[in-house]
């Protein structure tokens, strides 16, 4: 998406680092692995460049402290206006942040539902309480409208009260909803559910999975700060895009059983892009025999039947007919090298391979990998995976 030259701004509404809220602590094994897990979305989030974090209550299943201590490694702000300190009334994090994109403020708050079991509220916030989030909503976004062209709310509230906080507060643009009910959020949203509105305003969601994600399209008049027009899509993660190698690392080491924190640095504003990807010529350099059969097989000639009619830069179409759109290239024209469906579309991608090839080894490539490209779906054309692997299938590697 940074790749196409829009301004972009990431985020999330909450419930990403653990499990689902439970009323009795978690064993100090159950513990270990919600950490890691959780440490786990938080690098994949700094990787990916979010900008700011709505919390919901599973957020909470390891007590506040915890939070706190992710929110100091992550690169953007956690936020949630109606969590404060007991007496004080201090917010314990953030209520609210400002962020530029594309020359619009976009003001940005988080509330989370006040009515949580009353023992698992006494288990993870014993020393903080959880305003009213309707009555917190009416004070905050008056304020947010004063300085921001629009607001946007992650609400981490049922289906109902969401719908009350529009109609009571029209000074909220857009609202992110966890299709909640009751406390009780569905696993899988139906389609005509990823969009909706309430008296002509937006309510977005997405699948809670991380299969999909929601893309929210705004449109601005030329010299107006006012969101004019507006656009609701989604696009399907698993398996049509390819895996990034840092992120592919990130997901290695919490499968190894141990995370620790990632420092990045870099700017979230442009595609965070890899040069470990070595192309057909790298590969070719050392396995000459693989590189002759696959200049033989179709797919080293994908990319020139874009060219000819005319698609080569629909980002949709790219993704399968060259190597790693969006992560060795993010410019549709700038393709370069990267033409025609490469040794690593299909093996993935391994830093340090070529300096330490029997140390670094490419693993088989799974009926997986393939079904993404080769979708009925998407192609609409029948695929049988035994029937088509060994026309693409190169010789095997003498060790």
């Amino acid at each position: 998406m940074r790749g196409r030259g829009n301004p972009v701004l990431l985020l999330d509404a909450g419930d990403c680092f653990f499990s689902s809220p439970t009323k009795k602590p978690p064993t100090k094994a159950e513990e270990l692995q919600e950490l890691r897990k959780g440490r786990t979305v938080l690098n994949a989030y700094n990787l990916l460049g979010y900008q700011a974090l709505g919390l919901g209550p599973a957020d909470l299943q390891l007590g506040i402290a915890t939070l706190v201590a992710f929110e100091k490694e992550a690169r953007f702000p956690f936020l949630c206006a109606n969590l404060v300190e007991k007496g004080t009334r201090k917010p314990v994090f953030k209520a609210s942040t400002v962020i530029e994109a594309g020359g619009i403020r976009f003001g940005v708050y988080g509330v989370m539902m006040h009515q949580l079991n009353e023992t698992y509220r006494n288990r993870v916030v014993p020393d903080a309480e959880l305003l009213d989030a309707e009555q917190v909503t009416r004070e905050l976004v008056p304020e947010l409208r004063k300085s921001c062209d629009v607001v946007i709310a992650l609400s981490q509230l049922n289906v109902d009260q969401n719908e009350r906080l529009l109609d009571a507060n029209p000074g909220i643009d857009v609202l992110i909803d966890p299709l909640s009910r009751n406390g009780t959020k569905a696993i899988w949203i139906a389609e005509n559910e990823y969009y909706t509105e309430r008296n002509g305003f937006p309510i977005l969601r997405i699948d809670g999975q991380g299969s999909r994600v929601g893309v929210f399209e705004m449109y601005f008049a030329p010299g107006s700060r006012r969101l004019k027009e507006h656009e609701a899509l989604d696009a399907a993660l698993e398996p049509h895009f390819m895996r990034h190698p840092e992120m592919a690392q990130v997901v290695e080491e919490f499968e190894k059983g141990r995370t620790k924190p990632l420092v990045v640095d870099f700017d979230t504003l442009k595609p965070r892009l890899s040069d470990e990807l070595l192309g057909e010529e790298g590969c070719g350099s050392c396995h000459q025999d693989q590189a002759r059969f696959w200049k033989g097989t179709k797919h080293a000639d994908t990319y020139s039947t874009l060219e000819k009619t005319g698609d080569h830069f629909r980002m949709d179409c790219v993704v399968c007919h060259a190597l790693g759109y969006g992560v060795a290239f993010a410019d549709l024209k700038a393709v370069g090298r990267f033409k025609e469906v490469q040794c690593e579309a299909c093996h993935g991608v391994k830093p340090g391979h070529a300096d330490e090839p029997k140390k670094v080894v490419f693993g088989p490539v799974l009926e997986d990998t393939c079904w993404g490209c080769h979708n009925p779906q998407i192609t609409k054309k029948d695929f049988r995976y035994e029937d088509s692997k060994d026309r693409a299938s190169c010789p095997k590697i003498q060790r």
